[in-house]
């Protein structure tokens, strides 16, 4: 039950069953088990589609000859890195490598020449690192790199410049969730130190905020580029969003989605921009053409003593695993393809979308351009999801259509129909247009929910998720205002009505307070403050004289708390 007022907003969310979502086709599977080293390194794509593998005890970066080739050769080893640790690839294609042992970032041309160094001293100022633990290239080329040693993260233009440090929150504040600044004091016993929680993992997004992980309190936060704590989730656990010992984190830029590695539930979870939970998945389906490799570094020791060689001169079968066990080391692509590792496996598993694509606008039928639902008494609401060819709504599955809380619709339809979607201050109206549409009538209060909208001129945006009949999920959005419907007033008041009656029931005899606010929250009257015995009872009031506007009529005895709008037109 959800009640929403102007003065009070309470929300019981229901949660999703625990099942594992089917995920996307898997289109190649490249086995590592000669080189068992490696089956957790970081890992990179770069702009020809190769693979890039960190080899951190071997001190070098590895290359694959072509994006379907098993043979790795090495692009830069001991005489440039010492203690590599991540890899990821700007969008111009330049490779970037983080180097813990030389408390530096690497930055290679895409032919693997060396190019521009940023950092290089220990220590604690400006500019210097004491424990590289992950880096990420934003769209503008900006270079983030994550100091676990530090706690903070520090940025840089591709020219040198270092642009920002900050520092990240202390643990209970990353535990909590709380919004806090850079530089805020926090409050602590006299004597005792500031706790920091261990950063392991780092992506920037599709808004180019960072977003870390923190394994060891299982969250995900996620920053402005200042440093502003924006929000933070997950929390340790196997339900729904609930990590447990997560491995890494992948940002879409295409979508705006994040995609975590869960280790320790075996799978990986499908999380939107403001951390709101939208599926997860382990099955590992492989497409009928899909890429088995068996990895090889050329005349390099590899395994239990044996020499790697090229995959054609090895006739053992790789055999594939069915599921995900153990994912590590997300990353996604240019082509929004999702690329893990997974060491349990001895594999490397690439499908083939990250589910970023076919993300569709909602239009609220019936509601015009801009859509505007009454935050107390909402009913229910008609929504079309304009079908485009990435979404024939005709091959939806049936029952999978919901809000990331589980919150099901009452009722749902497929026809072409026509709708209206706003863009900037004007309307467009779509269709018919020969491609089916999805109708869905769902409870508003829990669209407001979703959104985060609780009171009049608040506005939110909510989320719609399924799958379509291949597996293949889609991601519906849309933005919801708080505010008064032009046709009529909920509670069966009308425009014109002069008196307002509010029904309740007590279970024994209670203390009453009912009251008529402004929507400003000035109280305008007191119309009961006593003791009123257990049964039914209404609450009166004539608003005919008053000024033209909003009130609300509130009742409050004990945990009972109940509001009426009311709309006063002279």
């Amino acid at each position: 039950m959800l009640r929403l007022s102007r003065f009070a907003v309470m929300a019981v969310l229901l949660m999703l069953p625990v099942t594992a979502r089917a995920g996307p086709d898997l289109v190649a599977y490249r086995d590592f088990s000669d080189l068992p080293g490696l089956a957790d390194a970081p890992v990179a794509i770069d702009s020809h589609g190769r693979i890039l593998v960190v080899d951190t005890a071997g001190q070098r970066l590895l290359r694959s000859s072509s994006a379907r080739s098993g043979v790795l050769h090495e692009l830069a080893g001991p005489e440039l890195l010492v203690r590599p640790v991540d890899v990821a690839v700007g969008p111009d294609g330049a490779i970037y490598v983080a180097d813990a042992g030389r408390f530096l970032v690497q930055r290679f041309t895409l032919q693997g020449k060396p190019d521009r160094t940023f950092g290089g001293n220990g220590g604690y100022g400006p500019g210097e690192y004491r424990d590289i633990t992950a880096i990420d290239i934003d769209a503008s080329n900006r270079l983030y790199i994550l100091d676990d040693g530090n706690h903070r993260v520090t940025s840089y233009n591709p020219y040198g410049m270092l642009l920002q440090t900050w520092t990240f929150p202390d643990r209970e504040t990353v535990v909590r969730g709380e919004r806090r600044r850079p530089g805020d004091r926090i409050a602590r016993p006299l004597g005792k130190s500031i706790s920091y929680p261990r950063a392991s993992d780092m992506a920037i997004d599709a808004e180019g905020c960072p977003v870390i992980l923190f394994p060891d309190e299982a969250r995900v936060g996620r920053f402005d580029s200042a440093g502003h704590l924006l929000t933070a989730w997950g929390g340790p656990g196997t339900a729904p969003g609930c990590l447990r010992q997560p491995a890494g984190l992948a940002a879409c830029g295409g979508s705006g989605l994040l995609y975590v590695s869960d280790t320790g539930n075996g799978c990986v979870q499908l999380f939107s921009g403001n951390g709101k939970f939208l599926g997860r998945w382990q099955e590992m389906k492989p497409r009928d053409d899909v890429l088995v490799v068996r990895m090889r570094i050329p005349g390099r020791q590899t395994g239990e003593g044996g020499h790697g060689h090229s995959e054609l001169a090895n006739a053992d079968p790789v055999v594939m695993a069915s599921d995900l066990a153990h994912p590590v080391r997300p990353v996604v692509d240019r082509q929004g393809r999702l690329h893990l590792m997974d060491p349990a496996c001895g594999a490397m598993a690439s499908f083939s979308y990250a589910h970023c694509p076919n993300r569709a606008d909602v239009s609220l039928d019936g509601l015009g351009c801009e859509a505007v639902l009454d935050p107390v008494g909402v009913q229910d609401v008609r929504l079309i999801i304009p079908g485009t060819a990435g979404f024939p709504a005709d091959r939806l599955v049936g029952g999978s259509v919901q809000l990331p809380d589980g919150t099901l619709p009452v009722r749902t339809w497929v026809a072409d129909m026509t709708t209206r979607l706003p863009a900037g201050p004007h309307c467009i109206v779509q269709g018919p247009d020969g491609i089916p549409d999805l109708g869905i009538v769902i409870p508003g209060s829990a669209i407001l929910s979703d959104a985060g909208v609780g009171a009049i001129g608040e506005t939110g945006t909510y989320t719609l998720i399924g799958e379509l009949e291949d597996g293949t999920p889609f991601w519906a959005t849309g933005e919801v205002r708080g505010g008064i419907p032009d046709d009529s007033e909920p509670g069966g008041r009308r425009p014109g009505d002069d008196v307002a009656r509010l029904t309740y029931e007590l279970d024994a005899a209670a203390p009453v307070t009912v009251q008529v606010f402004s929507v400003t929250g000035r109280l305008v009257d007191t119309l009961v403050s006593e003791v009123q015995s257990a049964g039914a009872h209404e609450a009166v009031w004539d608003g005919s004289g008053r000024p033209s506007g909003i009130y609300f009529l509130r009742v409050r005895s004990g945990d009972l708390d109940r509001t009426r709008k009311i709309v006063i037109r002279n």
